[in-house]
């Protein structure tokens, strides 16, 4: 029974490191991509928010030595010395890591709370699970870009606006040639 606690106290570390690096990574993401309009002081209570839970994550590092085993064996797992691999050590060892790469790659992106939610359940990420993701978040921007009206690629509408697009291009390349044509007659004489 001991054991067990020990190991479901271990896990439940774990999920609080994760959940807080987590965290203190989107913080930072989003304090990153700082648009025009966001004031200054609101980029300063990001990186404050970001710097409290950074915080958080060394005090319980140098509270609990569990925490900090937890935390070397993860790191110990991660990093791994590709430099001395053969080749077909180096493409096993990218294929073993692939999905769970590929699953961090998309939790990056922008997604609907319910496929965040979705992605983030995931715990050991299959090949299949990316797939069934990728068309989930596929449907629900194409659904957003038809609401805004957008016309998908390929369809009817897309090749009437492209064509149209074209068309004022070559429009105003004519007008602009057309305005520098009189300028050059009158230099030559």
């Amino acid at each position: 029974m001991a054991k067990t606690k020990a190991t479901k106290t271990k896990a439940q570390l774990e999920k609080s490191i994760a959940d807080l690096m987590r965290d203190l990574l989107d913080v930072v993401c989003e304090a990153g991509r700082v648009s025009p309009a966001t004031t200054p002081s609101a980029v300063l209570a990001d990186l404050n928010a970001a710097q409290g839970q950074l915080a958080r994550v060394v005090h319980m590092l140098r509270t609990s030595p569990a925490a900090a085993a937890v935390l070397e064996q993860g790191a110990a797992a991660a990093t791994v010395d590709t430099s001395g691999m053969t080749t077909t050590a180096l493409f096993a060892h990218f294929k073993k890591i692939a999905p769970v790469e590929d699953l961090r790659f998309f939790l990056r992106g922008t997604l609907s709370p319910e496929l965040r939610a979705r992605a983030e359940a995931i715990a050991k990420p299959k090949p299949a699970d990316l797939v069934a993701l990728r068309a989930a978040w596929r449907a629900e921007r194409f659904a957003a870009e038809r609401a805004a009206g957008i016309p998908g690629v390929g369809s009817p509408a897309w090749r009437e606006q492209l064509l149209a697009e074209l068309e004022a291009e070559q429009s105003e390349a004519a007008a602009a040639a057309e305005a520098a044509a009189p300028v050059a007659v009158e230099a030559a004489a």
